[in-house]
């Protein structure tokens, strides 16, 4: 029987966009070392940039002194990470543009992220209060 290794690690960083390269790079170098292939690794990035974006600018409102927790949990098949703003939150059961509604173009100003977002993951979670999120993607075969 094969021996599975399991990497968790929670990171807090100030809410900065410029924080954001730091956490993308070392998820996506675990899921390389975990035998994620190059496009799974471009969804979570691509993912994971747009959910700390919006912890930062929308759930912290871009407050410097306030935090953002990433938790992550990447094993043999599947990638997990959950991003926590200190904001309110915000109504997703409301959301359309998670789902690409049929009103959803794809030019608005606000939701592309969302959509994108569900669009490229496995799996896709909030807290009742809409200020965390939980983003999974399962390794392909």
């Amino acid at each position: 029987m094969r021996n599975v290794s399991v990497m968790e690690k929670t990171i807090i960083i100030q809410s900065d966009i410029a924080n954001i390269k730091e956490v993308r790079e070392e998820i996506i170098f675990a899921m390389s070392s975990c035998g994620f292939d190059g496009e799974s690794q471009m969804s979570v990035a691509v993912a994971l940039d747009e959910c700390l974006t919006n912890a930062i600018r929308h759930g912290n409102k871009n407050r410097h002194e306030l935090g953002v927790e990433i938790k992550y949990r990447i094993c043999a098949a599947s990638v997990e990470i959950t991003v926590r703003d200190s904001g309110r939150g915000f109504n997703w059961r409301g959301n359309m543009r998670l789902s690409g509604g049929d009103d959803f173009t794809g030019y608005e100003l606000g939701g592309r992220g969302l959509f994108m977002i569900n669009s490229m993951m496995t799996s896709v979670k909030y807290n009742d209060a809409g200020n965390e999120v939980t983003i999974s993607k399962i390794k392909r075969a």
